[in-house]
Formats: C-alpha cells, structure tokens, sequence
C-alpha cells in the first residue's frame, strides 16, 4: 500500500496502531512469566530475549564493573541480564567486565559475599544452589538467610552448636568456628554457609 493510500485508508492506521501495541504486550508478558516464582528456566531465557539491547552491550564492554564492588557489579549484571545468574557465570561476566579480583577462587569468593549480602541486606537472593537474583523480582516470595519461602510458611532451624555439619556435611574445627563467629558472622549465616565458602572466607581472614 503507498503512502498516500496510507493517509486515507483509517483502517490501515488502526491496525499499524494495534500491531505496534500487540509486540509490546506480547514482551510484557514474556517479562512477567519469565520473573515470577517457580518459572522454569526456560522462560528466563525469553525475558532476557526482550532486555533492551543497550543495556547487555553496555555489561559485555571491557571496562563495565571496572571498580566497583562485588554486590555492586552483582546488582548491576542481574539488572541488566533480567534472568537468575549463577556463580560461575557472574565470575565469568566479572572478568570480562574488568572487575580484579585477588582470590585464587572467585566463584567462591562470589558465592560467599553474596550469600552474605542475602543475610544482611536482602536485596540480593539465592533463588536456588549458587544462583542468584534480584528480590525486587519476587514481590509474592519471602527469602530468610537466601532460602526462597513461600508467604505464610513458618521455617524453623535450630541453633549451630560448634560442631554442627554444614551445608555439605563436613564439619569446621571450633578454631575455625571461633575464627568465623569473631568476624561478625552468626550462627544462622554459618549454619547456611557451604564448607567450600566457608574455608574461602577462613583463607581471607588469614
């Protein structure tokens, strides 16, 4: 159809206006189920389909976490991707984003200031075993010490005795206890801290 047939024909105008408006919903929508609780991967995948362009090159530029901090360059890459991130992933968009780290293993390293990040604050959350994301995502979720719980349910965990397993089953030394408990941390965040993560945190208070 020209231009001009275009200009006269109202129906042509009408339909441009409810093709243009369908894309958008259609994106939405994708959006929504892709963040909601209990989605399966897949979906997040079709969120991250409609994240806007520039704001996934801006992350993918060599210098996109140059400076910043581990939970800053965090918020900033999950905000960006709009999709859950694991450890090994998040490490893998630091390097190429120019974020230094000193530790022999920044997955760990990682896994372990997120997670107390996730105590502490909240604005970050562990949505399953090494994966992380935004809270702002789950509106409808409560998260206590990183474990997604469904609103109206009750957990309830004992207190850590200083020789209690962790999360992988192997236990700590009271030495190593003692050393964790004196940097701050509490018995719940030692009790939710894998032994990997915490023999990480232990090499960096050496």
């Amino acid at each position: 159809m020209s231009v001009e047939s275009m200009a006269t024909d109202p129906y042509e105008v009408v339909l441009n206006d409810l093709r243009a408006k369908k894309a958008q919903i259609e994106q939405a929508i994708s959006a929504i189920e892709a963040i909601r609780g209990g989605t399966p991967s897949g979906s997040y995948l079709t969120a991250a389909s409609v994240a806007p362009t520039g704001q996934n090159s801006d992350i993918d530029s060599p210098g996109a976490f140059l400076g910043m901090s581990i939970v800053d360059a965090a918020k900033k890459l999950l905000a960006a991707k709009r999709q859950p991130l694991r450890n090994p992933d998040i490490a893998a968009a630091f390097k190429r984003g120019g974020l230094a780290m000193n530790s022999k293993d920044a997955v760990n390293t990682i896994g372990s200031v997120l997670t107390r990040r996730a105590n502490d604050v909240g604005d970050l959350v562990k949505v399953d075993r090494g994966t992380w994301g935004l809270k702002e995502w789950y509106p409808n979720r409560s998260f206590k010490k990183g474990v997604p719980v469904e609103k109206g349910e009750v957990v309830a965990r004992p207190l850590l005795s200083d020789e209690e397993f962790l999360g992988d089953s192997r236990m700590l030394s009271l030495d190593q206890l003692a050393k964790l408990k004196a940097a701050g941390m509490t018995e719940e965040e030692l009790r939710a801290m894998p032994k990997d993560e915490a023999d990480q945190y232990l090499d960096l208070l050496s």
